[in-house]
């Protein structure tokens, strides 16, 4: 720079005499001055000793190709030597002005693209960013994106400046395609990468070591200066940490992404250029957990300078949408008031005018409360006087319907509805999308309102495209076809009340509307005919092209000359000349003679008797328009003028009123809908020849509804007017699980098909399941749904980490089969679905070994860990203390009752002996409660109000056997939580010793047999035994299932006894659950007895018996068990035993 200021200085003295050449020589000089500048200041930027990446490299070698495979990338090379600044300098240039540019210039194109095509509806709560993120992740060039990202990478120098923002862009193109995993990698990568280092070694982040200024941070320090926001002096690990946040929203990881984020943000290396992007990241945050109120403050705190001006009016109503959510309608009305002035769309305007309207009644006192719909009319008549709003009058009218149907107000709305409609006819060019709205929301209130004929009507002009949710879409699909069924029905219904009302008039009246409906008629015809022929060319009009006559047939016409018949032109002239001769005459065979013949029927005196009158009437009962001459008399024929006539039109009635009715319950599942229907045909034909299965779909639907007192009412006029009706009988048989599924199986086709969907299930045919379940939910309803499906989908849910559709079934089943033993399993299962998140956190903190887990599930981790919590928290039912119950915990109520109820019958000091098999500690509290229970029970008097669980004590404790290597052991932890209980085995039954298995130490034990050798299987009854289930074809999700619902009986019914309960898979297509070893034979047979009388009508009901079937083995015998054969061969020797 010093050369060249001598050089301008010299040039400047020389040219003193000639001021015009010395001004030019000056702008000269200065530009060079100004070019060396930049230069230098471009170099000092540019060439900068930093390592993004030290000591890391790349190795390709495993993935490139074989002709490649020697070739070493530029990346490849980072380690091989150092860099030097004109290599530094060559690196960053190509780097950043070809790949990173040309990436970043393209994701802006992207973003922009998916902006600008977004189309909003202003009328429901806008999405936090203003693009749709389902279809940008399916914009190809994101894979364009990441191709430049990757080779910019890839072909460059590691140790280049602009690494970070190529990672940087790749993990923003992975978030854009929705691959969050990948994402989250690239993001992970970034933050670990460039962290700050201390001569290439890694510094713990949060450590003592990386603090600086003596405080803690996680982010890297950015340098200051004039170029602090280049490229160069970006750092990305940053926005890294921040975008990784978002990855982590996207997941629904809120707990990570709260976490991280408050790091981030109380960071006080947090640079000033991304703090609108921490509050915008924690706003996204509240906005996806409904915290609205909080999200909107977070918005307001970016400022919205990172949005363009198009977009920021959008966020300034999202801003006001989120207020108004949260209750502050100030706030709300202010930032729509915002919105509305600095839209550029003219909907934002109006979307933002009617909402700023709307909030206005909540800032004022109510004595000051002025007529919001007066308010809010007034201001649409402004709006529509504007030129600007011209176009969108028809917007304008349907944005105050929405707020009326919001407030309830459904007649106002509907008026609003339809005057859009109107008012959309006037526009040209019409808004068809918002026609689309508009009928779309037509349709839903007459469908709200059961008045399905217009609800057709209105769906029918619904185009799905235009309608902006995926929700609506949905719902127009469900509902425009069966509704179009439904729609057919009334309007045979209608016409036949037509008919009556036409028969039921005077013969003078009844004849001249007949007339005037034959006039109708015949001028709908001849206008058809009109229109059909209205492309032919009339030549008394129109003037054929050539003045030269043209004959019907021409004798030749040269080589080019075409036969008649396939000549289009000769053929309309031909019907031409013939109209114009004989007229309209209809296409049949011998026309004149037929016309003689039809005015000879039509003679006076003959038209109500002729047996060659032309009825009026299709066989579907519509009009006939195929008949030109039509008259009144054919139209007579038709009515319902004698009795029997009128029985059939009111069978018609009837018919099609019940069909529709049907169709809203079973295929719409509209039972408000269906009871509307049914309550009309009730009224009209109280003594219908099937009042019985008007009464029976009745009661469904009341019961479906949850309405149980109305149901009870329907069944009580079934049971009163009908008594012997086969409807009666099957509501009562409905909640019976006695009699298996498979009697009724095959009386109808539902329980036909419902009946092949579970067997599929309990097979594991979860996709062939699936989807033959949701054809038969279309078309027979849920009334067929049985609590066995119910409850194994639900196992099924839960075992795909689907809780949420688990809780609807399992409430469905609890609140529709009260009576089913069932109920009591599905309110435990519920229970621990209700607790999952302290279940979890609790699994979170043990250290589970392989042999402590129950089986490979998750619904049995969930078990176990609710099992152990509860013994934890809820099994300490009370403390003894000089044998005194000093306290009892609320969680247990049930059995509080029992014992307060046993201890008023008592003296005050209760003497309790511990069973001699049971070594308590003088301490362990929890131990001496568990005793003392069953102790307390048995010191009762026995009567109604004893206690109903009888502990089994005839069977002595047993060794535990070595583990067996094809088993898992289970944990038998007592659940106490009275969700927790199986209360099928405490609830009062009329015969509780047949139910519960506890057997009385007096019991004759059956006579002891020898050791005996049957088919290589040797059977000694002194030696250890276990009862085996055996499953076949059962998948192993609910092979688990079974196997926990043995080990929860078990705990309940034998407390003192500690069997474990065993899940085999050594065969295949074959679960086996092993309950003990017991003691012997005897023990095992005793066992055995007293749970297969009760194990098919209470924890092992959802499972039907031809699923499973039980067998008394050995250990040794077990071993010998290896595939289906020997399965059959033991039990083929062990039923040999058994007869002996």
């Amino acid at each position: 720079m010093g050369l060249l200021a001598k050089a301008w200085v010299g040039t400047a003295a020389k040219s003193s005499n000639n001021t015009g050449h010395w001004m030019s020589q000056k702008r000269k000089c200065l530009a060079g001055l100004f070019k060396c500048a930049l230069l230098t200041l471009l170099l000092l930027c540019s060439v900068r000793d930093l390592y993004a990446q030290p000591g890391t490299t790349i190795n390709l070698t495993s993935i490139k190709p074989a002709e490649f495979a020697k070739k070493l990338l530029r990346s490849e090379k980072t380690g091989y030597g150092p860099l030097g600044k004109f290599q530094q300098l060559m690196q960053n240039t190509f780097t950043r002005f070809n790949y990173l540019y040309n990436a970043n210039e393209r994701l802006k194109a992207i973003m922009d693209q998916a902006i600008t095509a977004y189309s909003e509806d202003y009328n429901q709560l806008l999405s936090y960013y203003p693009y749709d993120s389902k279809r940008l992740a399916t914009n190809p060039f994101l894979d364009s994106v990441i191709q430049h990202a990757t080779a910019g990478i890839l072909l460059h120098d590691l140790r280049n400046q602009y690494v970070d923002e190529l990672y940087f862009l790749l993990g923003k193109a992975y978030y854009y395609q929705q691959k969050y995993d990948t994402a989250h990698e690239v993001f992970q990568y970034l933050n670990y990468a460039f962290a700050p280092k201390d001569d290439g070694y890694d510094l713990p982040i949060g450590s003592n070591i990386s603090k600086v200024k003596d405080q803690f941070t996680i982010l890297n320090p950015e340098h200051k200066g004039i170029s602090k926001n280049s490229y160069a002096r970006k750092e990305r690990r940053n926005d890294g940490l921040i975008w990784q946040v978002k990855n982590y929203i996207q997941s629904g990881d809120y707990v990570q992404a709260g976490v991280l984020l408050g790091y981030v943000e109380k960071d006080s290396l947090l640079p000033k250029r991304l703090v609108p992007l921490v509050a915008e990241t924690h706003g996204f945050l509240f906005y996806r957990l409904k915290a609205y109120d909080s999200a909107a403050s977070y918005l307001v705190k970016t400022d919205f300078d990172g949005y363009k001006r198009s977009v920021r009016p959008r966020m300034y109503y999202l801003t006001g949408q989120l207020y108004a959510l949260g209750r502050d309608s100030v706030e709300a009305a202010r930032w729509f008031a915002k919105a509305k002035n600095s839209a550029l769309d003219p909907l934002l305007s109006i979307y933002s005018a009617l909402a700023e309207a709307s909030m206005q009644p909540q800032r004022q006192p109510v004595a000051l409360m002025p007529d919001a719909r007066q308010s809010h009319t007034a201001l649409l008549e402004k709006l529509s006087r504007k030129e600007k709003f011209h176009r969108y009058k028809d917007v304008i009218y349907y944005a105050e319907g929405a707020i009326q149907i919001a407030q309830n107000h459904t007649q106002e709305a509907e008026t609003l509805l339809l005057s859009s409609l109107a008012a959309g006819k006037k526009i040209t060019p019409p808004n068809d999308w918002q026609k689309s709205r508009t009928y779309f929301a037509l349709a839903n209130l007459a469908y709200q309102d059961n008045r399905f004929f217009e609800a057709s009507g209105f769906y029918d002009s619904v185009s799905s495209g235009d309608l902006t949710t995926s929700r609506e879409r949905q719902d127009l699909q469900e509902r425009m076809g069966p509704l179009n069924q439904v729609a057919q029905q009334l309007d045979s219904v209608y016409f036949q009340d037509s008919l009556q009302k036409l028969a039921g008039l005077p013969q003078n009246d009844r004849m001249q509307i007949l007339k005037e409906k034959a006039r109708d008629i015949r001028k709908t015809i001849a206008r058809k005919q009109s229109e059909a022929e209205g492309n032919q060319i009339n030549p008394a009009i129109r003037k054929p092209p050539s003045t030269t006559p043209t004959t019907l047939f021409p004798q030749s016409q040269g080589s080019a000359a075409i036969w008649y018949f396939n000549n289009l032109s000769l053929k309309n002239s031909g019907y031409q000349l013939f109209k114009q001769k004989f007229g309209n005459r209809p296409n049949v065979d011998n026309w004149q003679r037929l016309s003689a013949i039809n005015g000879t029927a039509r003679a006076p005196g003959k038209s109500g008797t002729s047996s060659d009158l032309l009825s009026g009437l299709n066989p579907d009962g519509s009009l006939k328009l195929d008949s030109s001459n039509i008259q009144a008399e054919d139209l007579l024929k038709d009515l319902p003028l004698t009795a029997e006539a009128l029985r059939l039109s009111n069978q018609k009635i009837a018919t099609a009123l019940f069909m529709a009715g049907q169709t809203l319950q079973n295929t719409m599942e509209n039972f408000t809908g269906a009871l509307y229907v049914y309550d009309s045909l009730n009224r009209r034909f109280p003594a219908w020849d099937s009042t019985d299965l008007l009464l029976y779909n009745k009661y469904i639907c009341w019961l479906l509804l949850g309405k149980k007192e109305q149901a009870d009412k329907t069944l009580g006029q079934l049971a009163a007017g009908y008594p012997r009706s086969s409807w009666l009988q099957k509501i009562k048989a409905q909640d019976s699980l006695l009699s298996p599924v498979k009697e009724t199986s095959l009386q109808n086709q539902a329980t036909y098909a419902y009946n092949e969907v579970y067997q599929l299930f309990v097979a594991g045919a979860f996709a062939k399941a699936d989807s033959l379940k949701q054809i038969a939910d279309k078309k027979y309803g849920r009334f067929y749904w049985t609590p066995q499906l119910l409850y194994i989908e639900a196992i099924y849910d839960i075992d795909r980490q689907k809780d949420s559709l688990a809780t609807q079934k399992l409430g469905y089943l609890i609140q529709h089969f009260s009576s089913s033993p069932i109920k009591p399993q599905a309110q435990h299962l519920l229970n621990i679905l209700k607790r999952r998140g302290e279940i979890e956190a609790y699994l979170r903190q043990l250290v589970i070994t392989p042999a402590g887990q129950l089986q490979n599930s998750r619904l049995a981790r969930l078990e176990a860990a609710a099992a152990q919590l509860a013994d934890q928290r809820e099994r300490r039912i009370g403390l003894l203390r000089n044998q005194k119950i000093l306290n009892l915990t609320d969680s247990t109520a049930q059995k509080a009752e029992q014992l307060a109820g046993a201890v008023s019958n008592q003296h005050g000091l209760i003497g309790i002996k511990a069973p001699d098999s049971l070594k308590v500690a003088k301490g362990d509290s929890l131990q001496v409660a568990a005793t003392s229970i069953p102790a307390l029970a048995t010191n009762k008097p026995a009567g109604p109000d004893s206690t109903k669980v009888a502990i089994n004590q005839g069977i002595p404790p047993v060794e535990q056997p070595p583990v067996k290597d094809s088993s898992v052991q289970v944990n038998n932890l007592p659940p106490t939580h009275p969700d927790n209980t199986d209360t099928s085995l405490v609830a009062e039954k009329p015969a509780p010793q047949e139910i519960l298995p506890a057997a009385s130490k007096t019991e004759t034990a059956p006579a002891a047999k020898g050791e005996q050798t049957i088919g290589g299987f040797t059977f000694n009854p002194a030696a250890p035994q276990y009862v085996t289930v055996i499953l076949h074809k059962v998948a192993p999700v609910f092979a688990s299932e079974a196997t926990n619902a043995f080990n929860r009986y078990n705990l309940l019914a034998f407390e003192h006894e500690k069997w474990p309960v065993d899940h085999l898979q050594t065969i295949e297509q074959t679960d086996m659950v092993q309950i003990g070893p017991f003691k012997d034979y005897a023990s095992a047979q005793s066992y055995l007895k007293q749970i297969q009388e009760v194990a098919a009508s209470t924890f092992l009901s959802w499972l039907t018996p031809d699923k499973y079937e039980y067998i008394i083995i050995s250990p040794q015998n077990t071993n010998k068990l290896k595939s289906p054969e020997d399965l059959r061969n033991y039990q083929a020797a062990y039923r040999q035993f058994e007869a002996k």
